[in-house]
């Protein structure tokens, strides 16, 4: 019987955890998304080098 209390409350503490990470995922997307913009921005106005091959 301690056994399955013990997996119980891991199982409800690990779905918190995952609800809470999905959550922070979710809300930082937009953000990430202007950051990933920005970098392609830069990466196109950057004038480009050749590539040395070794």
């Amino acid at each position: 019987m301690v056994r399955d209390e013990v997996l119980a409350v891991f199982l409800d503490e690990y779905a918190k955890e995952t609800a809470r990470l999905e959550a922070s995922a979710t809300d930082s997307q937009p953000q990430r998304d202007l950051e990933l913009m920005e970098i392609d921005r830069q990466i196109a106005a950057s004038p480009r080098q050749p590539v040395s091959r070794v």
